[in-house]
This record gives structure tokens, sequence and C-alpha cells, in this order.
């Protein structure tokens, strides 16, 4: 039991560098990179008090996924300081770019049925949000589940979906911000067609 009342959710996850080592072994093998998980330190400074409050048992050295657990659903709650509700998201945007938002271990046996040949974890998830309905495995389809609507919130969040609506952004929500779904719902007024970024590219959209 953590500050507040809140019930820190429990997890054993192998490290990040072990499963981006066991994807680049899996689909091709010397491809890709294998970066450890670790957060900025500039998310660590802003979300330092708010961690020691909600999430004791946790520290940004070792907490990992853990860590941005606790602090994803201490956001739910609306209890984060705003500098540290800023810099959450910020930071699960960085991560997101290089395909660390989540632990790809989930996905690693589903990857290998659905998306094979991808090398890079940020395509193999791409690939994932566009078999969405295929994937059997619930721990994987949560994560993905969880991916996509982040997306509904902030779309720069997703590499694809940003390529795919740059333009779109540009003429019609230029002064609309990224935050809390505003700029998924402006796009979606005007030209909901761009928000597909389940098609394989953004070249292929018709």
């Amino acid at each position: 039991m953590l500050a507040g009342g809140r019930t820190m959710r429990a997890t054993a996850r192998p490290s990040a560098a072990l499963c981006f080592a066991l994807l680049c072994a899996t689909v091709a093998p010397g491809s890709a990179s294998s970066p450890r998980m670790s957060f900025r330190e500039a998310f660590s400074d802003a979300c330092g008090s708010d961690s020691r409050t909600y999430c004791p048992e946790l520290d940004f050295r070792a907490g990992g996924y853990a860590m941005l657990d606790c602090l994803q659903g201490v956001a739910q709650d609306g209890l984060l300081s705003d500098g540290c509700a800023d810099a959450l998201r910020d930071e699960e945007i960085a991560l997101a770019k290089d395909g660390r938002y989540f632990d790809f271990s989930l996905c690693m046996a589903t990857t290998g049925n659905l998306c094979k040949g991808k090398s890079q974890v940020k395509d193999a998830i791409h690939c994932l949000v566009q078999k969405e309905k295929e994937i059997a495995d619930q721990a994987c389809r949560q994560q993905i589940f969880k991916y996509v609507q982040k997306v509904s919130e902030v779309v720069s969040f997703d590499p694809w979906a940003w390529a795919a609506c740059e333009a779109d952004v540009e003429q019609y929500c230029s002064n609309i911000d990224d935050t809390e779904g505003l700029l998924h719902r402006c796009l979606m007024e005007h030209l909901p067609s761009c928000l597909l970024y389940t098609s394989p590219s953004p070249r292929d959209r018709g």
C-alpha cells in the first residue's frame, strides 16, 4: 500500500536491454540497437517528490517500468504535481520514439507470429497496432491498447501517426495544443483519414 491509499501494481519484468536483444536475435540479428530502460534527468528531477510520495518503494535508477506504471497510475488519479505531469508527458513521448514506452518482452511471442521481419521495436509496435484484433495474448493486447489510447490523447506520441498527420496539423489545427485529446479531436473534425495510423505508412493513405 502506497501513500494516499494507492496500491502499487506489482510487476515482474525482464530488462529492456534483454528484450531488445531477443528481438534482434529473433528477427534480424545485428540490425537493431539495445537501449537500456532509463529515464532522462529532467523527468527524474521533476517527479522526484511525487515518486517519493506515491511510489516510495521504487526509485528512478532501478524502478524501470514499475516506476513508469506507478506514476501513470497517479496521473490517472489526477494527483501528480503540474511539473511532474508535464515531465511525464514529455518522457512518454521520448520513450515512444524508440519503442520503449512499454515492456516489449510482453509482445515478443506475438511479434514472432504476426510481425516477422520487423528489425526495429518501434516498427514492430506499429505492426502490432495494425493487427491489434489478431493479437491473442491478453498481456500484449493490453499494452497495444494502452499505446493506441495514448495516441488519442497525444497525437505526436506515435511517430507514424505524427508523420501521417503533420501536414494536416499545419493546415487545420496549427493553433491547437497536442494535449488531452484536443489535437486528436481537431483532426477528427477536419481530416480523420490521417489518423488511420494503422495503414502501412503515411504514403499509403487513400
